[in-house]
């Protein structure tokens, strides 16, 4: 049942009185930023703790080139009862929805009768079990480049009897005596003076007692 004019959902109407139920706070409840004009809170923002999609561990990422291919198995294919298929035929026959990147079969069921499969890419079980029937496998639209093999030459090793003889190395140079500084201009180098040792104070009193005690020895 459908309305004689397009349907159009009236605003909500707010601030108009409290037995409208929308009127003193306007939905907004009691004070808080919320209830502010230009009330702002971005996804994932949880009031300053830590937010759940930190808190949560990474793995691996989404790569951006991947392509979605709609997948169809032979035993699907089994069942239209025409001799050439192509990706259009499978959307109308409602065994894919939307095509993506393309088509691409697979190899699970059997296969007993010769068909010619158009499709943008065919697993190896797929295409060898519908060429074994009889059939064909075309590919459509375009195909990715093919893998290049590179293969890396490795240099010949020497044999021990043809490896060079080692260089000797140079004999090491003494290097030169460190020459003296040179004189002031206009001042005699000062002169070191022969170090006399001078006589302690504990020999000297020593020497003053044993002089006294020799000299009575004598007397006597």
């Amino acid at each position: 049942m459908k309305s004689k004019r397009p349907y159009k959902k009236k605003p909500k109407r707010i601030g108009r009185g409290s037995g409208s139920g929308h009127g003193k706070t306007s939905t907004r409840g009691h004070k808080g930023q919320k209830a502010r004009s230009g009330a702002y809170h971005r996804i994932g923002f949880e009031g300053g703790q830590m937010p759940f999609i930190r808190r949560v561990p990474k793995r691996g990422f989404i790569s951006p080139f991947k392509k979605h291919f709609a997948i169809v198995s032979l035993e699907r294919l089994a069942e239209i009862n025409e001799s050439e298929i192509t990706p259009e035929l499978l959307i109308r026959k409602g065994l894919v929805r939307k095509l993506g990147d393309g088509v691409k079969i697979l190899g699970d069921g059997e296969i007993k009768r010769a068909i010619k499969v158009h499709a943008n890419r065919f697993s190896a079980s797929a295409k060898e079990k519908i060429e074994k029937a009889g059939g064909q496998t075309i590919l459509v639209g375009p195909q990715p480049p093919p893998k290049k093999i590179v293969v890396r030459e490795r240099p010949p090793k020497q044999e021990p009897s043809q490896e060079a003889p080692k260089a000797e190395k140079p004999a090491k140079t003494e290097k030169p005596a460190k020459s003296e500084k040179p004189a002031m201009k206009g001042k005699e180098p000062p002169k070191k003076e022969a170090h006399q040792e001078k006589p302690s104070a504990h020999k000297e009193k020593k020497e003053s007692k044993e002089k006294p005690h020799s000299d009575n020895k004598k007397d006597k």
